[in-house]
C-alpha cells in the first residue's frame, strides 16, 4: 500500500491557514520533507509554532506513512513476497523480494494521530486515519483501542463530529462513526482467533451503548459467543436483533442454529422453514434448506 492516507486523515477544530485541498498539502509536505529526521524535525517545530493547526499533525503522519514503505531483498522465502529470485544456471530459488511498511515508523505515525485525536477529538477523519494506520501493520490491539476511543468521543456529543477540513458530515454523524467502527469489527473477526474475536466483541458491546437496536452490532456481539459454543448468550443478542429486524434472514438463520444447539429443534425448524417460505429460491432459502439437513431437523411429511 504505497498511496498516502489523505483519504482518511484531515484537519481539525481550528482551520488550517492553508486552504488548498488536503491532498495537495500532503503531497507538498512529502516533497519537502523526505527523511524520517526531516519529518520529525518539522513536526516538532510546527506544533510549537501553531499548536492549534491540525496540519501540524496530519501532514507529518502522512509523510511518515510514505517514508515507512520498504523493499526487502533477502535470501530464501519471505511472507507476502512479490517476486522470487532464481539462479539462472540451476533455476532454483535463491531469494525473494517483499515490500511493506516499517512497523516502527507506522507506529510513530499512529502516535502522532493519537495525539491529534486528543487535541481535536471531534475530528472523525483523524480517528479513522489512526485506525487505518494501525491496520496497515495488523496491530489489532491498537485498532481496538482507537475504535474504543472514537466511541467514547462519539458518546459525549456526536453532533459535533466533523470530517476533513472541519467540514460537516453528510447524514447522521453518529451513524458514520458507527459504520467506521463496524468496519474495524469486521476486520478484527477476519483473523479468526479468540483474542481478536474478543477485541471485536468488545468494540461491538461498547458501540451498542450508543445504538442498542443496531442489528449488525447485535449480530457482532453474538458471533463470538456462537464461535465459542455459548449458544444461550449468543441467542440473547440475536433475539434483540430480531426485534429490530424480523426479516433479517441471517439473524433468523443464526437464531435457528442456536436453538438447535440448545435442544429446541422445533423452534429451529420453524425459523428455517419461514426463511424458505419468505424468500424461495434465494441463497438464504438454500442455506436454510442445507441447515435443516445438517442439523438433523425432522421435516413433517
Amino acid at each position: 500500500m504505497k498511496h498516502l492516507l489523505f483519504l482518511y486523515l484531515g484537519v481539525v477544530s481550528s482551520f488550517a491557514s492553508d486552504t488548498r485541498p488536503l491532498k495537495e498539502r500532503v503531497n507538498e509536505f512529502c516533497q519537502k520533507h523526505r527523511s524520517i529526521a526531516e519529518i520529525e524535525k518539522r513536526h516538532a517545530e510546527w506544533i510549537k509554532q501553531e499548536p492549534d493547526n491540525p496540519d501540524a499533525y496530519i501532514l507529518p503522519a502522512n509523510a511518515l506513512a510514505k517514508a515507512a514503505e520498504t523493499v526487502n531483498i533477502v535470501a530464501g522465502d519471505q511472507k507476502d513476497a512479490i517476486a522470487v529470485l532464481t539462479d539462472p544456471k540451476t533455476g532454483k530459488q535463491v531469494g525473494s523480494i517483499a515490500e511493506g511498511p516499517d512497523p516502527a515508523i507506522i507506529k510513530r505515525a499512529e502516535d502522532i494521530l493519537k495525539a491529534a485525536t486528543k487535541k481535536f477529538p471531534q475530528r472523525l477523519d483523524i480517528h479513522v486515519g489512526r485506525m487505518a494506520m494501525s491496520q496497515r501493520i495488523k496491530d489489532t490491539e491498537a485498532v481496538t483501542t482507537a475504535a474504543l476511543d472514537l466511541l467514547a468521543t462519539a458518546a459525549k456529543d456526536p453532533q459535533t463530529l466533523r470530517w476533513i477540513d472541519n467540514e460537516q458530515i453528510d447524514g447522521v454523524p453518529l451513524k458514520k462513526a458507527l459504520e467506521e467502527v463496524e468496519a474495524r469489527i469486521r476486520w478484527l473477526y477476519s483473523f479468526e482467533k479468540d483474542e481478536t474475536d474478543k477485541f471485536a466483541q468488545d468494540c461491538a458491546l461498547k458501540a451498542l451503548e450508543l445504538a442498542p437496536g443496531n442489528v449488525e452490532l447485535l449480530n457482532f456481539a453474538a458471533i463470538r459467543h456462537l464461535y465459542r459454543g455459548e449458544w444461550k448468550e449468543g441467542r440473547e443478542y440475536l433475539l434483540r436483533a430480531e426485534i429490530a429486524a424480523p426479516r433479517d434472514w441471517i439473524v433468523q438463520h443464526n437464531i435457528a442454529r442456536a436453538s438447535a444447539e440448545l435442544g429446541d429443534k422445533a423452534d429451529a425448524l420453524k425459523r428455517l422453514q419461514a426463511v424458505i417460505k419468505a424468500v424461495p429460491g434465494t441463497d438464504d432459502a438454500k442455506a436454510a434448506e442445507a441447515s435443516i439437513k445438517s442439523l438433523g431437523l425432522d421435516v413433517p411429511k
